[in-house]
């Protein structure tokens, strides 16, 4: 994996590579390039040295795209930290970040102290294990299903549902309470500590056959543990590139004794033993489509799907989804839908919760354990997933190696902070709300505001009708996905695989 500026002398032994300033001849080639070439204009790369300069030949292939081959001289001592909060909000900017944390600090997950003298028998012989089963995981996991059909939405929706049948309808309340609760009974996760700590142990004995390493920033886990103490929930957005990363986040959270997430999955993933294991884990299985019957609204669907989440939000249970929806075939970014953000940000509106941090997070692999989608990319259709199919694929894996991967946590944000920045760019001025948008890092940002404008305003919210869809917060909910979709991709590290990628397409080109 390739992450870090190449000193051009090698640095003291106390001395981390990316602390090593350039040297007054110019910089040679290296690792970084791909990282920095994109972030800067192409007018401050050409110009600067030569082509001669970096050992290159002078070919007008390369004379022509110089912005793409020459790195820039780096202005800085020191890496940046990487994931850090948008100065729109300086709260949250300041809130849990410390200068410590732009020094590196990655720890690979699967290193784990296994022969310390102090350690007994027992410890040494079973290192792994008793290292997982020690790990405290915090937090209890009722079931919610009585707390979620007793909600006043879920009395409403259903009086709604009574009105408007036919007269002479069999459709009672207690037929759709009860099949209210076979929804619950099929949605809801089942979180077991037990079953999280084993899966733990298996992971390390597994993955660590399978990759190099899991490489995580110790000073991103020291911001989510300080984040943990605010009694608000974390909502963890991560990139969608595996079917990996519906247990990766989880595993790497037990690891370092953090609250683990509700992870939003897809029915298609309800497939017998993996559907049960990924439900004792944490997941909560949604729809594909929450509507089987085009333009017409499963509005009983819907409205425990939303009581479900925010139930969730108000206990301070942690969740997790993928904001862009389903895996990208492309590796690229894909265009975020805001339906189950949207959900947070009602909550909020509502006054269920006093606030939410969100958590921007991206997973990068050298090699992706699911293989490629050239089928996909060349319009054939997706094979659904089967529990054979399931087993196919595991057996494949093992005939392999895949090599880095990397998590990477960013900065957590207020949602409170974010909406109350955000809406004087969406709202007209006659109803923006009384408080200033460029507030200083001083300022009090717990004061009441009027947020009913919020409530089920989003076009893409699962309780919105189309009488009170409002163009202006639709707007603000693709804002905030936007934002984090623009925050992983800036938090992107520069793996192995794009590296030769990059000189492929440079160097290699004909």
């Amino acid at each position: 994996m390739v992450d870090t500026l190449r000193p051009m002398q090698p640095p003291a032994p106390w001395q981390s590579p990316c602390q090593t300033s350039w040297p007054s001849s110019p910089p040679r080639l290296n690792d970084w390039t791909a990282s920095v070439v994109g972030r800067k204009s192409a007018s401050a790369c050409i110009g600067r040295y030569s082509n001669t300069d970096f050992g290159l030949p002078m070919r007008s292939s390369i004379a022509s795209c110089q912005f793409k081959t020459t790195p820039v001289a780096a202005t800085y001592q020191q890496r940046p930290f990487v994931g850090r909060c948008c100065s729109c909000m300086p709260n949250s900017k300041s809130d849990l970040y410390r200068d410590e944390f732009s020094r590196p600090n990655l720890h690979n997950i699967f290193n784990v102290d296994t022969k310390h003298p102090e350690n007994g028998w027992w410890t040494r012989s079973f290192c792994y294990f008793v290292y997982l089963w020690r790990r405290t995981i915090p937090g209890d996991f009722p079931d919610i299903t009585d707390d979620v059909l007793c909600t006043s939405r879920m009395t409403e929706v259903i009086q709604r549902l009574l009105g408007s049948l036919n007269t002479g309808s069999k459709v009672t309340e207690a037929k759709l309470r009860k099949r209210g609760r076979a929804i619950m009974k099929k949605m809801k996760s089942k979180i077991s500590t037990r079953l999280l700590k084993f899966v733990a142990w298996f992971l390390h004995k597994f993955l660590s056959g399978l990759l190099t390493s899991i490489l995580i920033n110790k000073n991103q886990i020291q911001m989510l543990k300080q984040a943990s103490k605010k009694d608000v929930p974390l909502i963890y957005l991560p990139t969608h590139r595996s079917h990996l990363d519906y247990i990766l986040v989880t595993f790497v959270l037990v690891n370092y004794e953090l609250h683990p997430p509700h992870v939003a999955a897809g029915d298609n993933l309800l497939i017998p033993f993996f559907g049960t294991l990924m439900r004792g884990l944490g997941g909560f299985f949604i729809r594909r489509r929450l509507d089987p019957k085009e333009g017409q609204k499963d509005r009983l669907y819907r409205a425990t799907l939303h009581t479900y989440m925010e139930e969730l939000l108000k206990r301070g249970d942690s969740m997790e989804f993928f904001i862009e929806g389903g895996r990208s075939r492309s590796g690229k970014a894909s265009y975020p839908k805001g339906g189950l953000l949207s959900v947070i940000v009602d909550a909020l509106g509502e006054g269920s919760i006093p606030d939410a941090l969100i958590v921007p997070t991206t997973i990068a692999y050298d090699k992706l354990l699911d293989g490629n989608f050239n089928r996909e990319q060349m319009g054939q259709k997706k094979v659904s997933e089967s529990f054979w199919r399931a087993m196919r694929g595991i057996w494949n894996v093992l005939s392999s190696q895949y090599g880095y991967v990397r998590v990477d946590f960013g900065q957590p944000f207020s949602l409170q902070e974010y909406v109350q920045t955000s809406s004087r760019c969406v709202m007209p001025a006659s109803r923006q709300p009384s408080f200033d948008a460029c507030s200083s890092a001083g300022s009090d940002l717990s004061e009441k505001q009027d947020w009913s404008s919020l409530r089920c305003s989003s076009d893409q919210s699962l309780c919105s009708a189309s009488a009170l869809v409002k163009e202006d917060q639709s707007q603000l909910v693709q804002m905030l996905a936007e934002h984090v979709v623009y925050t992983q991709s800036s938090m992107q590290p520069v793996m192995s695989t794009h590296m030769l990628a990059f000189i492929c397409l440079t160097l290699c080109r004909k």
